[in-house]
């Protein structure tokens, strides 16, 4: 019921918060921000989300949460500030939110890091042998 009274602005501010401390707690965040229970709360949740400019801060997490996680040890967690921003993607206005703060070219940027780090380890590893 959080999402009728504006609880999806505490959430994203508690993520941020527990993000570091906390991962299982920051996972409550995310499926309860990324759940698809109505296609009516998900869609309330997008425009507030676009509306309050929560977009950046969704692709920062991310990006801050791919960067950090290199044992993916909580994939589940980016997999659910994913499900936030396609949620937001479905969206014209969220669309037009993603767009206007990079989001394409954050999402791109992150994933060829992250290849070119297992593309680097695999070769030194090649090179010991």
């Amino acid at each position: 019921m959080m999402e009728r009274r504006g609880g999806e602005r505490t959430e994203l501010q508690a993520l941020g918060i527990l993000a570091e401390s906390q991962p299982v707690r920051a996972l409550q965040c995310t499926r309860s921000l990324g759940a698809e229970r109505t296609r009516h709360l998900w869609e309330s949740n997008s425009r507030r989300a676009v509306n309050q400019g929560y977009v950046t801060s969704l692709l920062r997490l991310h990006q801050d949460w791919h960067g950090h996680d290199t044992a993916n040890t909580y994939v589940h967690i980016r997999r659910g500030l994913l499900l936030c921003l396609r949620h937001i993607a479905a969206l014209q206005s969220g669309r037009e939110a993603f767009l206007a703060a990079q989001g394409m070219e954050i999402l791109f940027n992150t994933t060829q890091a992250s290849s070119m780090e297992i593309d680097s380890a695999a070769e030194w590893q090649l090179d010991d042998s």
